[in-house]
């Protein structure tokens, strides 16, 4: 007969194979050549992690993407990075500002995104359209990462709340027989 320390032992390195592991998938939009966006003139595109980057919908979850989006500023002779941090603060999906004059340094603006992320799960799919309010600027790149795990290998709490009570049953169950 087994000991209760070696049962235990086999359960908890089961459960420890069985935790989830997060893995990124990309996708890269890079037009040739980089295309004006001006007033008047959106640009809209997709990104789409399905497509030869091994997302399956129904199968895996993204647990968090960023999306990065790198433009330049003719005028101000300045490149921007936009990164959206998809599924980790903000309420907003829709951002809105005015960009500053930054010369050949560059600037990051960092911003948060809640609701995309149950739109990017549900197919993998993200639509952008970039647009400008005055003036015009050259999109040049745009990346999506996003870390993903399989659905079915992290045990749920309320499983692994009865499996620590079934244990428990059987230790004092042992106890007892040991006893007597």
């Amino acid at each position: 007969m087994r000991s209760p320390k070696k049962v235990i032992a086999a359960l908890f390195c089961t459960l420890a194979s069985a935790t989830a592991f997060a893995f990124p998938i990309s996708d890269t939009v890079d037009p040739s050549p980089d295309i004006t966006v001006a007033v008047g003139t959106p640009y809209s595109y997709q990104h789409d992690i399905t497509d030869n980057n091994g997302y399956a919908p129904l199968t895996q979850i993204i647990t968090s993407a960023i999306l990065t989006v790198h433009l330049f500023d003719g005028t101000n002779q300045g490149s921007e990075t936009f990164q959206f941090l998809i599924g980790s603060g903000g309420t907003s999906q829709i951002y809105s500002d005015s960009n500053v004059n930054n010369g050949n340094s560059g600037q990051s603006y960092p911003i948060n995104l809640v609701a995309a992320l149950a739109d990017l799960q549900a197919d993998g799919k993200l639509n952008v359209t970039l647009s400008a309010q005055e003036g015009s600027y050259t999109f040049t790149d745009s990346t999506l990462v996003a870390q993903v795990s399989s659905r079915s290998v992290v045990p749920e709490p309320g499983i692994l709340a009865l499996l620590g009570i079934g244990l428990l049953g059987v230790g004092v169950t042992r106890r007892e027989k040991a006893q007597k």
